[in-house]
């Protein structure tokens, strides 16, 4: 109803985004995040710890993507078909990590071998 009544009588209307809105990161904390990372070479994670303890709050993913720009990170393109592979093989994505490439791939090919069961069945 508010969104009726916000649009009532508007010619062209324009929606807004849904999208969270990102946070931008400024050069002092580009700085600060290399430097803490020189001090302590270890992930963006604990990265946010450190910085947590120092009261300075940036998320792991924006610390990583600062990691990934300058070189300490490398990039994991695999870990996506590793967690659609888990999902598909209905596999919980928290014992995901422990489960081989190998065998996820075991459990895709089992997947496509099923032709009259639709549910998944995952294989150990």
């Amino acid at each position: 109803m508010r969104t009726y009544k916000r649009y009532k009588g508007v010619k062209h209307p324009k929606l807004l985004s849904r999208d969270r809105k990102t946070k931008h990161i400024t050069q002092e904390e580009v700085e600060m995040i290399l430097a803490v990372r020189k001090e302590h070479p270890v992930c963006a994670i604990s990265l946010e710890k450190i910085l947590d303890r120092k009261e300075i709050h940036i998320p792991h993913n924006c610390i990583h993507k600062v990691l990934l720009q300058h070189g300490f990170a490398m990039p994991e393109p695999k870990k996506q078909n590793r967690r659609k592979l888990c999902l598909a093989a209905g596999f919980n994505l928290s014992s995901c990590s422990s489960i081989s490439t190998i065998s996820a791939f075991e459990a895709r090919m089992s997947i496509t071998r099923q032709t009259d069961d639709l549910i998944p069945t995952p294989v150990h």
